[in-house]
């Protein structure tokens, strides 16, 4: 609190790929007389967001290193002037970030954050993602969502590559192809089939073949409290060990509908 002034100025940079020349980006060059100031200074006094900055090179590394521990850089081709900006960096790495920076650079790096990928979010917690993404989608379209059991066991339980980012955006494309095939007048309604057909088609043979038409609110969605998602898990482990019995699951069907409640 009170780092920043309510006016100052944020930059949102990825770098894509390790690239040699990114050292001009972040800290600008000087070069024939001609002066282009990098982020650190177009976001003089302000914050720059650096993703995936496990691609910066070496030397943009040790540079950043430098700035962070005294607040001062050069320009690329130029040495002679020293640079001086209050601009403050986060840095986010997909991996290990002990694996994707250099020591030099992690000693100056103040605060590391680690942020659990999603499938070491708790149950709850995950639900309480789908919530807040169905609610702004809600807001958004100015229509009620709501969707189907089948969809929702599939939002709780399908890897989405271990990426929040990943769940959002397969809830969104569903509920835009759910929204494209709904009534003016009446609610959206999503179901399996509205997901994309990547996710679709990797899901287990056993939810995609259970699609019902029993839908579920937001407001049914918030009451999932840990009572209520014991008595769900009871009920579809029980409901695998009947299809097994009636064998129309396999034993490895049996065993992955019972991991995946």
């Amino acid at each position: 609190k009170g780092l920043l002034s309510s006016h100052a100025n944020f930059i949102n940079d990825q770098i894509s790929s390790i690239q040699e020349s990114y050292e001009e980006v972040l800290f600008g060059s000087c070069q024939k007389g001609v002066l282009l100031p990098g982020l650190l200074e177009k976001a003089a006094g302000g914050l720059v967001y650096l993703g995936d900055a496990g691609n910066m090179n070496m030397e943009c590394q040790r540079r950043l290193a430098s700035y962070i521990a005294k607040g001062t850089f050069t320009r690329v081709h130029d040495d002679s002037h020293i640079v001086r900006v209050k601009t403050r960096m986060v840095l986010g790495v997909e991996n290990d970030l002990h694996e994707q920076l250099y020591d030099e650079l992690l000693l100056n790096i103040p605060v590391v954050c680690e942020i659990p990928a999603l499938s070491k979010r708790p149950q709850g917690e995950r639900n309480d993602m789908i919530v807040s993404f169905l609610n702004k989608e809600t807001q958004a379209l100015k229509k009620e969502v709501q969707l189907s059991k089948a969809l929702y066991q599939a939002f709780m339980g399908y890897h989405f590559h271990d990426s929040i980012d990943d769940l959002n955006t397969n809830l969104r494309l569903a509920c835009a192809n759910a929204y494209a095939q709904s009534k003016k007048e009446e609610p959206i309604h999503m179901y399996l089939r509205h997901l994309p057909m990547a996710v679709f088609d990797d899901l287990e043979l056993s939810l995609r073949g259970k699609d019902s038409e029993e839908l579920m609110g937001v407001e049914d969605l918030k009451r999932q409290d840990g009572k209520h998602q014991i008595l769900q898990l009871y009920e579809q482990i029980l409901e695998a060990h009947q299809r097994y019995l009636e064998r129309t699951l396999d034993d490895t069907e049996w065993l992955n509908a019972g991991l995946s409640a």
